[in-house]
């Protein structure tokens, strides 16, 4: 007996077929850590600044607004543009800067018949939050050159946010400002826009609210424990039926 086959046995003796199974399986729980970074950063307020002159926004002063984003302090922020280049920013002297990626909530949508900002070397999603330490602020900007979404984070940084932080309390006044780029009647640039400087940071969660799971892709060690878990079963297995064959 090799000593492969005798660790093998003694696991079996000493475990069973249980933990085992639960040795295959492991790998299934831990997947969400694959992504334990990410957290789901999710604002609340009201409209009070709405310019709208063509009525593209369906806002009014006074409305409900929600904002949910995607936040991973430990990747870096980037831009993509609409010919699928994309482009990783680097931190500068004075701003640090990291992922962001607009969830779900009223963020205006791109305007559905005339556009301003067409052809592929324009903006199509930022992906960028920032903590600006020369002066303590923070921020973030999301979504397209066509309906710009941007967060302005006065009196801290946006990482040091928590739960309840805006509308000046925790010494934070959390401002929204969005955008909608389109053409006029003439064909130039004009926009809508709702603004908000009331938010406030209702939640912080590891799952976003539109999913009660985070789909995360395991890693290489995750399957490489699944495998050995699936393969000391398969072995248990077999040294069973050459058992019960020895004994007929």
């Amino acid at each position: 007996m090799n000593k492969q086959s005798r660790i093998f046995k003694m696991i079996s003796k000493l475990a069973g077929l249980p933990v085992l199974i639960l040795c295959a399986v492991t790998g299934l729980g831990v997947v969400g850590q694959a992504q334990a970074a990410l957290q789901y950063y999710t604002f609340t307020g009201t409209a009070t600044s709405v310019v709208d002159a063509d009525g593209v926004t369906g806002f009014s002063v006074g409305d409900a607004v929600t904002y949910e984003f995607a936040i991973d302090f430990g990747l870096q922020s980037s831009f993509t543009k609409y010919d699928g280049t994309v482009f990783t920013e680097s931190d500068l002297s004075t701003q640090d800067r990291f992922y962001a990626d607009y969830v779900s909530g009223n963020a205006l949508p791109v305007h559905p018949t005339d556009p301003y900002y067409v052809g592929g070397g324009f903006v199509a999603e930022y992906n960028r939050a920032y903590d600006t330490t020369s002066n303590g602020t923070g921020g973030l900007t999301t979504n397209s050159a066509n309906n710009l979404l941007s967060f302005t984070v006065l009196g801290g940084t946006f990482s040091s946010l928590a739960v309840g932080d805006g509308n000046a309390v925790g010494g934070a006044n959390i401002i929204s400002s969005n955008f909608m780029y389109y053409r006029n009647a003439t064909g130039g640039l004009t926009n809508a826009r709702v603004l908000s400087n009331n938010l406030v940071l209702a939640s912080i969660s590891p799952q976003s609210s539109l999913t009660a799971s985070v789909t995360a892709v395991p890693e290489p060690e995750i399957y490489a424990m699944m495998g050995i878990g699936l393969g000391l079963i398969g072995w248990i297995g077999r040294k069973k039926k050459l058992k019960a064959a020895a004994a007929a």
